[in-house]
């Protein structure tokens, strides 16, 4: 049995570090007046699973919490609520850092490799999302599949079906083949095992998944039930909490829920230094970790690549379009041309 290490920056606060702390064992409880809200005690006594430090001169406040505060049938909903979320109601705290290294969680996040070939994966997201039939997205994908491109996603904002999502997911698959991967949007149907596994005998074994939208929770028993598949993580909702937790915290929390392949933000050069350290900070939990950067162009790539290499994967999208929206395919046959 391990303990868990939480790191936070503290701003202004409605309440003592030491109320704060508390909060995680005995809760709070609050009376509201015309004048002012109140946080009160709802119960005083020893700290059985948390341990804390506060530095005031450096604002940070440390945490330790014992693995035996958690349960995995809810950790991830515990963690988000209490760790996260409920902290917002006592003032600016934010969670910069979830450490693993002492917690036996960390044996949660599988080990097994999972073969996938091709790297780096390079290619652009099917848009626009709802004009365009499968048949022609088919037809696409085996255009830019022969100027180099090798996989191919459902946007994160894409919703179908069950039914129209199969036959898509049939149409696409079924034109790429083993030459490039499709990877659907199926946040809706994560847990739907059964339409999930008919992707899987379909030849599908990427899987989107909008994780702030679906819960880490529903993704873990994804995982738990299929742990050869890799799941693309989507941060879409991240912008809204981004003040709260850092890209370090949540990304630990979301490759022990079971995600492989994550969306961390595409740097500008002066950014880039920050992304490398982490990326080398988050890549020695799971052996199946890699970065997916969107929204590049040449120039990206050109300070991208000699830095993360084949161990990414690489997306464009508006760098192919003209202004009316069409695909210039020499822009595609250009920006493939960079991993030459």
């Amino acid at each position: 049995m391990g303990r868990l290490r939480l790191k936070y920056i503290i701003g202004k606060t409605s309440a003592p570090i030491q109320t704060i702390v508390n909060e995680f064992e005995y809760g709070s409880t609050f009376s509201l007046s015309p004048t002012q809200k109140d946080i009160l005690p709802s119960g005083i006594g020893d700290l059985k699973w948390v341990r804390y430090n506060y530095n005031s001169s450096s604002s940070v406040l440390e945490l330790w919490i014992d693995d035996s505060f958690w349960c995995m049938d809810f950790f991830f909903e515990k963690f988000m609520t209490m760790c996260v979320y409920n902290l917002m109601d006592f003032g600016d705290i934010y969670l910069s850092e979830v450490d693993l290294s002492d917690s036996s969680l960390r044996n949660y996040i599988s080990r097994e490799k999972i073969a996938l070939s091709g790297f780096p994966l390079k290619g652009t997201i099917f848009k626009p999302y709802y004009h365009q039939t499968a048949e022609e997205k088919a037809a696409q994908a085996r255009r830019f599949i022969e100027l180099g491109c090798n996989v191919f996603k459902n946007d994160e904002c894409f919703f179908l079906t069950k039914k129209n999502l199969f036959t898509e997911a049939k149409y696409i698959q079924a034109a790429i083949g083993s030459a490039a991967y499709f990877v659907p949007n199926i946040t809706a149907y994560i847990s739907d095992y059964s339409f999930i596994e008919s992707l899987i005998e379909m030849g599908i074994n990427i899987f989107m998944i909008d994780y702030l939208i679906s819960g880490f929770g529903p993704v873990f028993g994804l995982k738990k039930r299929y742990p050869k598949i890799s799941i693309w993580g989507h941060r879409i909702g991240y912008e809204a909490i981004k003040g709260n937790i850092s890209m370090d915290a949540l990304l630990t929390i979301v490759q022990l829920s079971g995600v492989d392949l994550l969306h961390i933000g595409t740097p500008l050069p002066h950014e880039l230094d920050e992304k490398k350290l982490l990326v080398e900070k988050q890549k020695p939990l799971n052996p199946n970790f890699k970065p997916i950067f969107t929204i590049t162009t040449p120039q990206v790539l050109d300070y991208l690549l000699p830095v993360f290499g084949d161990d990414a994967i690489y997306l464009s999208c508006g760098y192919y379009r003209d202004q009316d929206g069409s695909i210039d395919w020499d822009k595609v046959r250009s920006w493939c041309d960079s991993f030459k």
